[in-house]
């Protein structure tokens, strides 16, 4: 949350090619985003509609067989669901900081597979929330925070605490526990019945927040799209993240509801972090909200799928 990662400028044409300067002066409907609204993924992605971003969490009761080595060293293989490839951990809410950091109370540690030495979480676990990043609340080193980003803070403060209000169960999922930001570790958070809705996929479709994406994040998932077992937890939720994104916009919901009037708006609230916020999360923006630059398959997500499901 505290850390500025601006992507190469990029940006504009999706599946129609256009100069940039007509583009933006074209209406704001992401058609190329409503378009994907009923088509399915494959079924590594559970053959979910991109539309159903709400029932994300039910990729990953799918089961997986990989070839392992078990504790003696021999290679076996071993199924099991990608949550419990993922070392799911499951816990009640203690607390919401900000908009993308929990504390979570530990009712059941990570999973571990027979003969494993187990991860050990605290009984309490503060939680840094990836692919998002919230308006800034509170200051750091005494630096005090614009009144107007606190103000907006402070609302999606709110809306989180709707989403995660104290006690509610929560499942956890990471690359590996041992990453962390700052004090706090990093987790995937999923709510709802059956843990099946992504607490940070519902803050975007909630207009609540701007997207963040590591440096390696997209080429993971391009490189990963057919695979049954992907590396990495964003290889599954790029889509979903990618459709909420621009539905929240597109609906004007949250912030775009009064607040501000597109995504570029609302970055330059981010005084924190810089409004060079919005390129770290482009990559994921309808080439119709898209304001310089060109759109490629490349560094766009939208126009990449176009191709690879030949739409």
């Amino acid at each position: 949350m505290n850390k500025r990662k601006l992507f190469a400028a990029i940006t504009l044409a999706a599946t129609v090619i256009a100069p940039a300067a007509i583009a933006v002066s074209c209406t704001r409907t992401p058609t190329d985003v409503l378009s994907l609204k009923d088509v399915k993924l494959n079924s590594t992605f559970n053959n979910l509609k991109f539309s159903e971003y709400q029932k994300v969490g039910s990729i990953f009761d799918k089961k997986i067989t990989k070839k392992v080595r078990d504790a003696s060293g021999t290679i076996v293989e071993r199924t099991a669901s990608l949550w419990e490839w993922f070392r799911y951990a499951e816990g009640e809410i203690v607390k919401v900081s900000d908009g993308d950091t929990v504390t979570v109370r530990i009712t059941k540690q990570p999973y571990s597979f027979p003969g494993e030495t187990g991860i050990k979480l605290p009984n309490e676990v503060r939680v840094r929330i990836p692919f998002i990043d919230t308006l800034e609340e509170h200051g750091h080193g005494g630096v005090e925070i614009d009144p107007e980003e606190k103000r907006l803070a402070l609302q999606d403060h709110e809306y989180a605490e709707k989403l995660l209000p104290e006690g509610s169960k929560v499942r956890l999922i990471a690359d590996s526990w041992t990453d962390a930001s700052y004090d706090r570790v990093v987790a995937s958070l999923f709510i709802g019945e059956g843990f099946q809705k992504n607490f940070s996929v519902e803050m975007l479709a909630g207009g609540y927040t701007l997207p963040r994406l590591n440096d390696s994040t997209r080429g993971s998932f391009t490189t990963q799209f057919d695979d049954e077992s992907k590396i990495n937890i964003s290889s599954y939720m790029l889509p979903f993240l990618a459709y909420a994104y621009n539905e929240g916009i597109y609906e004007k919901r949250g912030f775009y509801k009064s607040e501000v009037k597109d995504p570029y708006q609302l970055a330059t609230k981010y005084k924190s972090h810089g409004e060079g916020i919005i390129e770290t999360g482009r990559y994921l923006l309808s080439q119709y909200y898209v304001k310089r630059g060109s759109v490629t398959e490349q560094n766009n997500i939208f126009k990449w799928l176009f191709k690879k499901l030949s739409l």
